[in-house]
């Protein structure tokens, strides 16, 4: 392989020298570094002489495959995916390095991440508040990430569950204009989208 990838160089035929590489990657006979090795120059050509993503993602991916744990492969991985607005495949992709994460402040940043992908990118509005979701398991004391997971819920009209985080953010303050704010945001929401009058005036007279 060393001497036809010199020629290939020789000759500027990168085309071909990408295909011997990744052939050779391909070969499970050889150890799993030797295959690295190869897929990363495969990779390097498809990017900086070829100009080819899909190629440079193939050769990527292939790594990713190889050692999933690889987190610089998954980076790069990433950084490719969101230089070709692959956008759901980029999703998928940080959804199972979420799962995959143990650090707390990594794992929050991924989903918020994804938080901003599922919204801007992809239009999901589902996806965008599982998201939050998840962000609200690792920071369940955030008043930030509560209060953005509510107003989600409240524009998607999911408002039975978005009423437990009304009653959280409504008690959090002492009494007052923010206070009264959100006792009314909560009795409105009781009143006419639940339909439960009562539970909406207690809420009410506690603006008195």
């Amino acid at each position: 392989l060393g001497l036809l990838e010199e020629d290939c160089r020789a000759r500027n035929d990168y085309a071909r020298l990408r295909d011997l590489l990744m052939g050779a990657a391909a070969v499970t006979a050889l150890s799993p570094q030797t295959r690295q090795q190869r897929l990363r120059k495969a990779a390097s050509i498809c990017e900086t002489k070829l100009a080819d993503l899909d190629g440079t993602l193939a050769a990527v991916r292939a790594l990713v495959a190889l050692d999933p744990k690889d987190a610089d492969a998954r980076r790069e991985l990433a950084r490719l995916l969101e230089a070709g607005n692959r956008w759901d495949e980029l999703a998928q992709l940080w959804h199972t390095t979420a799962l995959g994460t143990t650090d707390l402040g990594e794992k929050a940043l991924i989903y918020r991440r994804l938080t901003r992908l599922h919204r801007e990118q992809r239009n999901d509005t589902v996806e965008a508040i599982q998201a939050l979701r998840c962000l609200r398991e690792v920071r369940p004391d955030d008043a930030g990430v509560r209060n953005e997971l509510c107003a989600a819920l409240l524009a998607a009209g999911a408002f039975l569950e978005a009423v437990p985080l009304l009653r959280q953010r409504a008690d959090e303050h002492a009494p007052g204009p923010e206070r009264a704010r959100s006792l009314l945001v909560l009795a409105t929401v009781l009143e006419e989208h639940l339909g439960d009058d009562e539970g909406a005036f207690e809420v009410a007279a506690r603006v008195l």
